[in-house]
């Protein structure tokens, strides 16, 4: 699909809501591609940086390729109408580091592994630039609860794909095993069966808080979101099968629009009922009640699949 803005480039502007948060508005064209393509922007900082670059004085680039690969293959997500937590009471909970920038949240599921989305591994090109950050709640603070890792691999799910998306998980190994202690600790997949429709789950992560701005939130927070039979996220009125929301898949969200996971939570996990059930995917839009968040379901299949990945025959 041609994106629909390439005729009108323009520069990012700063909104009045933004600029006293000290936080950029997502430039127009980028808002666009989000509404034009198939997939969702929930990975808007990668075709940023993608249109800074290819629009840059001096540059080479006469179109904006990295555009569609960006776009249709990340979901990054931010929590919307949600709250603060209490300081270090989500201690799984990882920051996936490139640069020095939070990128994708993940869950500690063993002292060296992590798991998140596969398609989190787009950002991260160079591996010594990358690094997981275990036992914060602020992203900017010096905590002593913090733990710093190097990433010694990725390990996507043999059948991840970005068209049609489908098995959205991936490992992370740490170069080292974490400590465990009260602000840094497990939580383990053990739900093996499906999520009724109905059921009210949380969902944890450093996003942004406004669907116009691109900076994470410093502070974790956690929203409430309802899930969403997939009868009705198939349907015309909601993703009309685009995707297809499958059974290794779910929805989650809100009736009015007013909760949801979006940019920056992606590989986060949804918990229902004091069970971790899934990881934040993707959507098209953020805080829209007909768009709403897309989960992978960590079904009997993907946690065979972890469970073997971690097994000491796998060590090296």
């Amino acid at each position: 699909m041609t994106p629909r803005f390439l005729a009108s480039l323009e520069h990012p502007r700063e909104c009045k809501q933004c600029e006293k948060k000290g936080q950029r508005r997502s430039p127009r064209l980028v808002r666009e591609i989000a509404h034009d393509f198939k997939t969702d922007l929930r990975f808007q900082s990668a075709a940023i940086d993608a249109l800074e670059e290819a629009t840059s004085p001096g540059s080479s680039k006469s179109s904006i390729p990295f555009f569609k690969t960006s776009v249709s293959t990340g979901f990054n997500m931010e929590i919307i109408g949600g709250r603060e937590v209490s300081p270090h009471s989500r201690p799984f909970m990882a920051s996936l580091q490139y640069g020095g920038d939070h990128i994708c949240g993940g869950v500690l599921i063993h002292p060296q592994w992590v798991l998140t989305a596969a398609h989190c591994h787009f950002r991260f090109p160079k591996s010594q630039s990358s690094k997981v950050v275990l036992g914060a709640h602020s992203l900017s603070k010096n905590e002593a609860s913090k733990q710093t890792f190097k990433i010694k691999k990725f390990i996507r799910f043999p059948g991840f794909t970005t068209d049609p998306k489908s098995n959205d998980i991936m490992l992370v190994k740490l170069h080292t095993a974490a400590i465990l202690n009260e602000h840094v600790q497990l939580l383990h997949p053990r739900a093996k069966t499906d999520i009724k429709a109905g059921t009210k789950c949380q969902v944890v992560g450093w996003g942004a808080t406004d669907p116009e701005c691109l900076t994470p939130s410093d502070t974790l927070r956690e929203v409430t979101v309802t899930v969403i039979s997939r009868k009705i996220c198939n349907s015309r009125d909601y993703y009309n099968h685009n995707p297809i929301i499958t059974r290794t898949m779910l929805c989650a969200g809100d009736a009015r629009g007013q909760k949801d996971s979006c940019q920056g939570d992606s590989g986060g996990p949804l918990v229902c009922k004091g069970a971790f059930h899934a990881l934040v995917s993707g959507g098209r839009k953020c805080g829209d009640a007909k768009k709403p968040g897309i989960y992978i379901l960590l079904t009997r299949k993907y946690q065979a699949w972890i469970k073997s990945n971690l097994a000491p025959s796998h060590a090296d």
